[in-house]
């Protein structure tokens, strides 16, 4: 077994877009915002955003 070394973050950088770091990551834009309970698409810099794997 492998250690669970908890979930996947993702530190929002500046310019960077919720569709892009969905495809970053291979997952739909739907999931990120739910597992990170985003209503539309505006991120502020320096946010941690959870990444469902």
């Amino acid at each position: 077994n492998l250690p669970d070394n908890g979930p996947t973050t993702h530190r929002v950088s500046s310019g960077e877009t919720l569709s892009h770091i969905a495809q970053r990551y291979g997952v739909s834009l739907a999931q990120l915002r739910r597992t990170n309970n985003l209503k539309g698409d505006r991120l502020l810099i320096g946010k941690s955003l959870i990444i469902p794997i």
